[in-house]
């Protein structure tokens, strides 16, 4: 069994690597954001567009979580405007930072309709597969390689990153809906991410380019011509996952202590009385 320091060390490697991801978010080109946006269930609660919180002693084995993909590059300028996104190819999956036997909950993903502009018949929301093996569904394949049951944004034309609130572009809406819960998962992560499809076929975009007004509909402000292309291949776009951990719980020493002081409490009234 587990000691104490050793799943204190545990708990540290797996935070630093849910840290590590979304840091090394921000130095990306290309950046897709997933972000909640609200949760269901007893238990379940919502910190931040990156962090869901499940508490063992409430939680009553359902709930969903609502999420926003949220697609945007940046180049050197830092003008959205002039960055724009063709396509992006992968899949969504719910990983278990700490493995799989320490999973933090259960829960089934399907991805809602790709929204304009990334919609010109050559989108796909991916199909409902268990990738990692963890016993729930994911959004896409296990063979990277292939785009056939991927998740998938398309354009015809390189759209532009709205500067409206400079999120780029809201792809999709996503939903988790969850079951059984890890009562033992400690410090662990169940951590939402992305994984692009290997091969130029993965993604294109470009940076820094001359904006266009000519395209219409969606977020997109317009279309971008020109500047650097850049490809999945050498340029691997990054992500910055919703991380879902169990609410903090006292542990079983410290709540055996408030019972001794409890019990020790009512002698001392009895004694009194």
């Amino acid at each position: 069994m587990m000691n104490k320091r050793a799943k204190k060390m545990m708990g540290l490697v797996v935070a630093a690597a849910a840290c590590g991801l979304a840091a090394s978010t921000t130095r990306a080109a290309m950046l897709i954001d997933i972000r909640a946006t609200g949760v269901s269930g007893t238990g379940v609660s919502l910190t931040d567009a990156h962090t869901v919180k499940i508490d063992p002693a409430t939680y009553t084995g359902a709930g969903t979580i609502t999420m926003d993909v949220h697609l945007v590059a940046t180049g050197a300028d830092g003008t959205l405007n002039n960055d724009g996104l063709q396509f992006l190819t992968g899949r969504l999956t719910s990983a278990n930072l700490g493995g799989n036997a320490n999973f933090v909950v259960h829960g089934n993903m399907v991805s809602g309709a790709i929204n304009a502009p990334f919609n010109d018949g050559n989108q796909q929301t991916g199909n409902a597969t268990d990738i990692d093996g963890d016993g729930d569904t994911d959004i896409g394949t296990t063979d990277l390689s292939n785009s056939a049951g991927q998740w998938e944004v398309h354009s015809g034309v390189f759209q532009a990153m709205s500067t409206t609130a400079g999120n780029g572009i809201t792809a999709a809406t996503l939903t988790m809906t969850l079951s059984d819960l890890n009562q033992l998962a400690g410090a662990n992560v169940t951590q939402v991410k992305w994984e692009t499809r290997s091969g130029t076929t993965g993604g294109q975009w470009r940076l820094d380019g001359a904006f266009s007004s000519s395209s219409a509909g969606g977020d997109s402000p317009g279309s971008v011509t020109g500047g650097t292309l850049k490809l999945a291949t050498t340029d691997v776009p990054t992500f910055s996952g919703v991380n879902i951990s169990l609410a903090a719980v006292p542990e079983p020493t410290s709540l055996g202590l408030l019972g001794v002081a409890a019990a020790g409490l009512v002698r001392r009234r009895a004694r009194k009385a």
